[in-house]
């Protein structure tokens, strides 16, 4: 099958990045951390024609260049599983299953301890559905800034917050905030698979990095997605978020940033 896309690994953009395709608009952003180089986070976007969007973010972890190493592997196992999947007729959701299942195994063939966040959104006549393992974030806003689907992170504190233990005004400095209870190439894979959404013409999806939520608030973060153009509001997030990262006041915390924001043309 013919696959068109954009893969960005190691990328350090000044400005939005715009993909279309016949699903919609789509906006990405990714920069490296305003002190070093290089980025460890990666993107995937792949219009998959009839057969849908997937969109997709990676945060590597790991030193020297594994969390880069791992980041690439996980998209690249993602890319090459849908594509087999969809040739055998299989669907787009047992091709995502394989890519993550296929992530885990290379990543931890890598023998470095490395690992990596992985959140994947399909697009198609369903609607969207997210997958996701880590906190790598998939959020799908209706008109208004009403939340539809927000994905969990797999982290204590994303735990008690839900659970009422904690307020979300703790939840920046929390000193367990950056504890992760899954990733791929880590023991124990855990891989969220969220419902069927269906879609429409005014909802907005927004996939980032913890670079994003480490630094912005929910509430932020969706105040900011409620109005502009995707263009506009990813280029919004990100100064925010960099404005944030570089605070003299060392209230932010300074990371890679991948943002990708989708509007489609069409209800499903």
């Amino acid at each position: 099958m013919t696959t068109v896309g954009e893969r960005l690994f190691e990328a350090n953009l000044s400005t939005p990045l715009q993909f279309e395709c016949a699903w919609g608009e789509v906006q990405l952003l990714c920069q490296c951390h305003p002190l070093r180089e290089p980025n460890q986070d990666s993107c995937l976007c792949l219009d998959l024609g009839p057969d849908g969007l997937l969109l997709a973010v990676a945060d590597g972890m790991g030193g020297h260049r594994h969390g880069q190493i791992a980041s690439r592997l996980a998209l690249e196992s993602i890319e090459e599983q849908v594509i087999l999947s969809l040739e055998d007729e299989r669907g787009l959701r047992v091709g995502v299953m394989d890519g993550f299942e296929l992530a885990q195994t290379k990543v931890q063939d890598l023998g470095s301890g490395a690992g990596t966040t992985l959140v994947v959104a399909t697009i198609d006549q369903e609607g969207l559905r997210s997958f996701h393992t880590g906190d790598s974030m998939a959020l799908l806003l209706g008109g208004r800034g009403l939340i539809k689907h927000q994905t969990l992170d797999h982290s204590p504190t994303a735990y008690a917050l839900r659970a009422g233990l904690i307020e979300e005004s703790e939840l920046l400095s929390h000193p367990d905030r950056h504890v992760l209870l899954s990733a791929i190439g880590h023991p124990g894979l855990q891989i969220d698979v969220g419902p069927a959404v269906p879609l429409a013409v005014q909802d907005t999806l927004l996939l980032a990095s913890d670079g994003l939520t480490d630094n912005l608030t929910t509430d932020e973060i969706v105040r900011l997605t409620s109005r502009g153009t995707p263009g506009e509001i990813c280029a919004s997030l990100g100064e925010r978020t960099r404005a944030s990262m570089l605070a003299t006041d060392d209230s932010g915390k300074p990371d890679d940033l991948s943002l990708m924001l989708f509007r489609p043309k069409s209800a499903t």
